[in-house]
């Protein structure tokens, strides 16, 4: 299957010409298409006219200019983690430039600079995330195995580089003098922090803030991101938010190194730094560096600061349990709530094919962000893989969210407030698209909305409404409820009249104009035509057969009690009269056996005992003799004394 040409690399040039590479079977290739217009007004049935008019005939459509190899802008194989952004005519890559992905690389492909090849300092086995084109720079979002963690073993860090779009390369040499890169840190804050150190996907840069506000002057320009714990860790997903005020703090501070490979890695002190600071500014011409500068560039490629999330911890986190990892992450940024707040809404896609749509309430000390949507878009086993928001300015009805996977490109609505029926359902859904303006709708700075708390009790259970051309105000509406149960009590005896027909009458009640639902007089609520059907005739009940539920059951109860009374008593009897049968019957055996041992008591008793052991004295012989005492044996007719003589024998062996 990967034996096709994936497209990796659609870059857009001057004019209506596309830069466009591929991975073409393992073998990477790039194009530059141009489109072209019709000569004179195309017709099809012009093209079947004569060969010379169909050569003079151009369809519109796309041509190749150009064709050319592709390593280094595009992977070979189509799994790889790549990215690139085609900028100011030129193109920055960041892939491999082998079949084994061994040679890892950022590239710019026209002036073919590079980073220092087979240098783990610069690239470790990295899965580049993103590309954006910010000012005079290109940065890059990746995750890579930790060199400066290496003698702890081996880690995955996110790291952000960057580099300078004007930088000629070292002297002689095809290698970037403008390549630096920091780690970015996404945990838990606490004592021991807890981090999620796999970056998976990034936003588009936008111009918002973490936090609500109605302050203008409190947005930045920012980026989320998600990241992930790693396979073999304990399952956790979760979203950061980075601004790029703190993206180029990183990059003003200290660099870090090892003395050696057996040391560990520090910071390097300020004084050793080159000046001008290297990572602050861009050189317009870099092949004029001191070699000492071009040295310690090479040398010091990571900065010892990391960049930490704003807000000091992650934005939203999802642990075990709850469903697949987080895998792709796109903004609306600052979207305007009838509170008068802006808000940056989340779209995250998990790798079980859910997004869910998040927002950071902004409660006062805290982060808290709460999901307001899990949708399930695609398969359970289907990742989705990449989440554009789509909005033509101006043209609310053209909002869509994109999800991409594998196979599948899908798209659905930024919001879906119309699903939502009653007042209480809207608030709790603290959207910022939605508040309740007589229904639950979009795109309005008026009606009620409680995106802090998502409390609905402002509703009073749904009772009021909303003019359009007016201000809030409160009216009367009836919310169906379901009546409690009528317990049946006695009446007269009803009659019907049998010789009537079967007819069904039905009787339309009276439209409310406000609330859509007629009242009675009784003040019950008329929700709509009324169906009456005769019952059918049969003889008037009696008091003994009208009973209640709760008579029934508490009927049951005590029948159930009695029964198990009465059941444990025959029971208790039954076995009594068994075990004193069994024992009568074990006993007689016995005495038939062994006699009678009622007149001579207990066997174990040391004080009655008759059965007497009489040891010889040294003065007498070698004679013992055993006395049976007993007071009339049954087997003697006299019970009288029965004295017998027994010379023992000598024991051979003695037993202890």
């Amino acid at each position: 299957d990967k034996c096709q040409n994936f497209i990796k690399v659609l870059g857009k040039m001057e004019g209506e010409k596309y830069y466009v590479c591929g991975t073409n079977a393992f073998s990477p290739k790039c194009r530059i298409y141009e489109y072209k217009h019709a000569d004179y007004p195309y017709r099809e049935v012009d093209l079947n006219v004569t060969e010379d008019v169909t050569e003079q005939a151009q369809a519109p459509g796309f041509e190749t200019t150009k064709e050319f190899d592709g390593v280094g802008a595009s992977p070979y194989d189509p799994e790889h983690n790549s990215t690139a952004i085609f900028t100011d005519g030129k193109l920055f890559s960041a892939t491999v430039a082998d079949r084994l992905s061994r040679d890892p690389l950022i590239m710019e492909r026209m002036k073919m600079i590079r980073t220092e090849q087979h240098d783990s300092n610069m690239l470790k086995d990295p899965h580049f995330v993103s590309s954006y084109d910010i000012d005079e720079k290109i940065y890059f979002f990746l995750r890579e195995d930790a060199v400066e963690n290496i003698n702890c073993g081996k880690a995955t860090f996110s790291r952000v580089a960057r580099i300078c779009k004007n930088d000629e390369g070292r002297s002689g040499t095809s290698v970037w003098t403008s390549f630096f890169k920091a780690r970015l840190n996404c945990s838990v804050p606490g004592e021991i922090p807890f981090p999620f150190d796999e970056l998976q996907s990034m936003s588009d840069l936008s111009f918002g803030n973490h936090h609500p506000t109605n302050d203008p002057k409190q947005r930045s320009r920012i980026l989320y991101g998600v990241f992930n714990t790693p396979a073999n860790s304990i399952e956790g997903s979760a979203v950061c938010a980075f601004t790029l005020a703190d993206i180029e703090h990183a990059f003003m501070g200290q660099f870090k190194a090892q003395q050696t490979t057996s040391h560990a890695w520090v910071p390097i002190p300020v004084e050793n730094n080159p000046v001008p600071h290297p990572a602050q500014v861009c050189v317009n011409k870099s092949k004029e560096l001191t070699d000492n500068t071009l040295t310690f560039i090479r040398n010091h490629p990571l900065m010892d600061r990391s960049v930490n999330p704003a807000g000091g911890k992650p934005m939203l986190i999802q642990t075990q349990g709850l469903g697949g990892r987080f895998s792709a992450i796109a903004v609306d940024p600052q979207v305007l709530a009838s509170d008068g707040f802006y808000y940056d809404v989340m779209f995250v896609g998990t790798t079980d094919g859910r997004v869910l749509k998040a927002v950071n309430t902004g409660k006062p000390g805290l982060d808290s962000s709460v999901v307001i949507e899990d949708i399930q878009v695609l398969g359970q086993h289907e990742a989705i893989r990449e989440i554009k928001v789509l909005r033509k300015h101006g043209h609310n009805q053209h909002e869509k969210l994109i999800i991409v996977s594998k196979d599948n490109i899908v798209s659905m609505p930024l919001h879906r407030c119309g699903h939502y029926k009653t007042c209480s359902t809207c608030l709790r859904l603290q959207d910022p698209y939605c508040a309740w303006l007589d229904t639950c709708t979009t795109h309005t700075t008026r009606g009620l909305q409680d995106i802090r708390n998502g409390d609905a009790s402002q509703c009073r259970d749904g009772s009021y409404k909303i003019e359009k051309e007016g201000p809030i105000m409160e009216i009367d509406v009836v919310i169906p409820t379901t009546p409690k149960p009528v317990e049946v009590s006695t009446c007269q005896p009803c009659t019907c009249n049998c010789s009537q027909s079967d007819v069904i009458i039905t009787m339309e009640s009276t439209q409310n104009n406000h609330s859509g639902q007629g009242r009675t007089k009784s003040g019950e609520t008329d929700t709509g035509p009324v169906v009456l059907i005769p019952e059918p005739c049969e003889n008037p009940r009696t008091d003994d057969q009208i009973y209640t539920a709760s008579t029934l059951a508490v009927a049951c109860v005590v029948a159930i009690v009695v029964a198990a009374m009465i059941g444990f008593f025959i029971g208790y009897r039954v076995s009594l009269c068994r075990n004193h049968t069994r024992n009568t019957e074990t006993m007689i055996n016995f005495e038939q056996h062994f006699g009678s041992l009622r007149k001579n008591g207990s066997r174990h008793s040391g004080d009655t005992s008759n059965n007497i052991f009489q040891e010889p004295t040294k003065n007498t012989a070698k004679m013992l003799t055993v006395n049976n005492l007993s007071a009339k044996s049954p087997n003697l007719p006299n019970g009288s004394l029965e004295s017998r003589t027994i010379t023992p024998q000598q024991a051979s062996r003695t037993y202890i």
